[in-house]
């Protein structure tokens, strides 16, 4: 931001378009994961593969929820309790 100090609206802004990205990324490894585990339950991709999709899915599901948390948690801090945080969201 070229220096400026951004306004505290601007960073909850900022971070509740990070929070709504987290939730669709997070929603979006959420279904892949049901697929792979239905898949791998179903035996239609054979071991190890199988399994190993799996537990990357899992890997994707676990790695994004807490990416949403996080942008949660941040949400939460500046629009309910009023923390403005002193880092801005990774682009």
């Amino acid at each position: 931001m070229s220096g400026e100090q951004p306004t505290r609206r601007r960073i909850e802004e900022i971070w509740r378009m990070r929070l709504a990205d987290a939730q669709r990324r997070y929603s979006r490894a959420k279904r892949e994961c049901e697929n792979a585990a239905a898949v791998y339950s179903r035996h239609e991709i054979p071991f190890p593969d199988g399994h190993l999709g799996l537990n990357k899915a899992l890997q994707r599901e676990r790695l994004a929820l807490q990416a949403y948390t996080r942008a949660l948690r941040m949400v939460t801090d500046i629009a309910v309790h009023g923390k403005v945080p002193s880092e801005l969201p990774p682009d």
